[in-house]
């Protein structure tokens, strides 16, 4: 689990919420440039209502980079910090595509990836609830909106504090996206991977040795992560995918003993299926992660 400073006073910003039947009245300071109202007139404060098309936006909205030729690597560098109200495209609902202890993920699916064409995505947002979310966000639930801070942790968009409105039915989940082991690296495949930041996804490779004297012992001893090798047998970092595990077990899959049990040395191999997760250091690189979300997202081949 990360480690937080505490809980500050939502952006520094001047904050007042009050609820009415449908949805939440949120005042910010006129400065926050996501608050997509007109400002000609304001003084001091801007009414930001969660949920109104005036005053909301898309994910696709705020996660697309301005410029996909030349994309920040450090993700989503078009990402300001301050209060939004997100809601569906106009051909689509937001949609809990996964849920975790403490947060989840809602997707647009107005603009589903497309991988015969590389395009769409930018379509997830991850919730961060500081808590277990609330008992109707469940897998398949529509939400009309969602309010919150925006952040980023670890170069990695999310919404902070956030409040939304009532569950509106159940819908089907969309098919998890398939990607190859080796797939990080290119530049072609990270804005690819881009598109597809907190999105479900799903890979096959075997588990990479866990050597705790190295830096990939150091991710699994501090963060329950593993690397996941591609068919050549490269374990790199930078060009593979790591498997974040909420604790050094999942269900009964074991990779330490998985290792252990293995005759060839690589590690068994495994279908891993959950939420990819973008993450970058302050020398530029980026590092992709897959999350499972329960037992049932891996399975030893």
């Amino acid at each position: 689990m990360r480690h937080r400073a505490s809980l500050r006073a939502v952006l520094a910003l001047s904050v007042v919420a009050a609820c009415n039947a449908d949805n939440v009245i949120r005042t910010i300071s006129p400065t926050d440039a996501l608050a997509r109202v007109d400002m000609s007139s304001a003084t001091d404060l801007v009414t930001l209502v969660c949920g109104d098309p005036a005053t909301s936006r898309t994910i696709m909205d705020v996660l697309t980079p301005s410029d996909l030729t030349t994309p920040d690597l450090t993700v989503h560098s078009n990402l300001d910090q301050g209060m939004v109200s997100l809601i569906a495209g106009s051909s689509g609902r937001l949609v809990v595509t996964s849920v975790f202890s403490s947060a989840f993920v809602v997707g647009d699916t107005a603009a589903p990836f497309d991988a015969s064409t590389g395009q769409g995505g930018f379509n997830h947002f991850y919730v961060y609830s500081f808590g277990q979310p609330p008992v109707d966000i469940v897998p398949g639930a529509v939400l009309p909106w969602v309010c919150g801070d925006l952040a980023r942790f670890e170069g990695f968009p999310e919404l902070q504090f956030p409040t939304m409105g009532a569950a509106r039915g159940i819908a089907p989940l969309p098919a998890p996206i398939a990607l190859m082991a080796g797939a990080p690296g290119s530049p072609t495949q990270t804005i690819n991977l881009l598109r597809l930041d907190a999105a479900t996804v799903t890979t096959i490779g075997h588990v990479c040795p866990i050597d705790t004297s190295n830096a990939t012992g150091q991710s699994w001893t501090q963060s329950n992560t593993f690397q996941l090798g591609d068919p050549t047998g490269n374990c790199d970092s930078s060009t593979t995918f790591g498997i974040a595990l909420p604790e050094k077990t999942l269900g009964t899959f074991d990779p330490l003993q998985c290792m252990a049990s293995s005759p060839s040395g690589k590690g068994c191999q495994i279908a891993v299926t959950g939420m990819l997760r973008s993450q970058s250091t302050k020398g530029g690189n980026t590092f992709w992660t897959i999350v499972p979300r329960s037992a049932a997202d891996i399975v030893i081949e």
